[in-house]
């Protein structure tokens, strides 16, 4: 599911991602199983369905590993898209920059990445605040600011940091 991702969960059971797997994705693959996603839509049902609708690439494991056939029609017809990959070293990912944000884990990493052409998403300590990129609108005190309505990472705009948070921030160090 998750690739090489850093944050996965590792040997020893720490596992660093934010991702609470009993929420969304269970909450997804319940209405998998419930038949509320279909194979059979027409592109024209696809239009009509994804006209107000954001897509959200990589709410668990890494959508870079989809058909990108895939990707791009149904980016296509949605109002926009947001999308991580920790593949972002991996040759068969490359067709994704300009699409998904290479997740980044420190400076090194953004170096990397934009050096390849990918606009950045990157998880740093609490305790830092990077000038090479702007920080999710979403994680700032006081804002009204959602992923949904926020077109910052949909891989061609931004680069763009977030604080760690979590049940696994406390595996993210300060660098």
């Amino acid at each position: 599911i998750c690739g090489n991702c850093p944050h996965r969960k590792q040997p020893d059971g720490s596992r660093s991602c934010y991702v609470n797997v009993g929420q969304g994705p269970n909450s997804i693959w319940k209405a998998y199983k419930r038949g509320a996603y279909s194979s059979d839509w027409s592109y024209y049902q696809l239009s009509q369905i994804l006209s107000d609708k954001r897509m959200r690439w990589g709410a668990y494991g890494d959508p870079s590993v989809i058909d990108p056939g895939i990707v791009l029609t149904l980016n296509k017809y949605a109002q926009g898209h947001t999308g991580y990959t920790h593949q972002w070293r991996e040759e068969f990912a490359s067709i994704y920059a300009g699409i998904f944000q290479a997740s980044c884990d420190g400076f090194n990493d953004y170096l990397i990445a934009t050096a390849k052409g990918w606009k950045t998403f990157t998880v740093v300590s609490k305790t830092v605040r990077p000038n090479y990129a702007k920080q999710c609108p979403a994680t700032v005190d006081n804002s009204e600011a959602q992923c949904i309505t926020c077109k910052l990472c949909d891989g061609a705009r931004s680069d763009v940091f977030v604080h760690a948070h979590g049940t696994g921030s406390k595996y993210v160090l300060a660098a």
